[in-house]
């Protein structure tokens, strides 16, 4: 019989890995995204592609067609300076939009397993002494973070009326790309590994933004997450909720309970690719907080996941050859 899953935003940087994922352990792939067009590397994965937005009613009429046992929701509107400048965008599609397709798959008689990527920005700037947990205080500092906070609560109400099994993941930086060279990050990716990466193979001059935080070394530290950690994650949830009956919703942290200095990082690219870098050091970004990491005991009490692939080295050297690759270097 065959399984399949249904999966928003399939042509993504963490949708793609996660379309891998699933179709590795034998599920049909039914996808939605607004890039009509899938990534050539990523067409012999999905098995049906809705082209457009995922409250389309054709999306909806495949998944009441296919009947998958999940719908896996990460398309979404994710940069924190463009909310900031245009927060009406994130609040219609990653809360207005979300709603939309919960009720209408309802509706339509489905309510089974929905899972959410959402984002540790739900957090805000945090206790720079503490790693988070999902207790910690939701005070979101942008409109990006407070619009996927608004989503976890639309999940969450819906859930409870509709019958849906709904889990929420929070996470910081995805980074790295699939082992097997499948898969990975799109050209002028925004997150500081890919820059970097990019510094090297461009021979261009990458800014540091600060270097005097109240930090071992000066630089931020962050929390990265291989984005096979993340469709892992996602995998694991959705077996986990086959098994059960009763509708509900919780959020997890993803996360390495760790994290590392911008400094570390640039250090490991350089080691890594053999090429040192030019680095022009700015000044202290406002509002910036020094330390954002994120714990995952609760869903590893949850579920035995674990961050298996971010070390810090794997994550560069799977992105590194990512990037030397034919996909990446003829089409991304």
């Amino acid at each position: 019989m065959e399984k399949w899953i249904a999966i928003t935003g399939c042509n993504g940087y963490i949708g793609g890995q996660t379309v891998l994922k699933f179709k590795d352990a034998g599920y049909k792939i039914l996808g939605a995204d607004r890039n009509n067009l899938l990534s050539p590397w990523m067409r012999e994965y999905v098995d049906l592609l809705i082209p457009g937005d995922f409250t389309s009613g054709l999306f909806r009429s495949a998944v009441v067609a296919k009947n998958p046992s999940a719908l896996i929701h990460i398309a979404g509107t994710s940069l924190v300076g463009p909310s900031i400048s245009d927060p009406a965008d994130y609040y219609m599609n990653n809360v207005g939009n979300t709603a939309r397709l919960m009720k209408s798959l309802a509706e339509a008689g489905w309510n089974r397993t929905f899972i959410f990527s959402s984002s540790a920005a739900v957090y805000g700037v945090s206790d720079n002494s503490k790693i988070l947990s999902e207790t910690s205080i939701t005070n979101p500092n942008n409109p990006y973070g407070q619009s996927k906070l608004m989503a976890e609560q639309v999940i969450k109400d819906c859930s409870a009326a509709y019958g849906f099994k709904s889990v929420a993941f929070r996470y910081f930086n995805a980074a790295g790309a699939d082992s097997r060279v499948r898969h990975g990050q799109m050209k002028k990716a925004t997150h500081i590994i890919a820059r970097l990466i990019e510094a090297v193979i461009n021979r261009s001059v990458f800014t540091l933004n600060g270097k005097h935080y109240d930090t071992p070394d000066g630089t931020c530290i962050r929390d990265y997450l291989h984005v096979e950690d993340i469709a892992d994650a996602h995998f694991n949830a959705v077996s986990i909720c086959d098994d059960l009956r009763e509708s509900f919703f919780e959020s997890y942290n993803l996360g390495t309970g760790k994290g590392y200095s911008n400094q570390e990082i640039i250090n490991a690219v350089e080691k890594i690719t053999g090429k040192s870098i030019l680095v022009h050091v700015g000044p202290n970004r406002i509002g910036d907080p020094a330390m954002l990491v994120a714990g995952y005991r609760k869903f590893k009490n949850w579920s035995s996941w674990e961050p298996r692939n971010s070390q810090l080295d794997n994550i560069i050297r799977t992105g590194w050859a990512w990037y030397n690759s034919q996909c990446y270097q003829n089409f991304a």
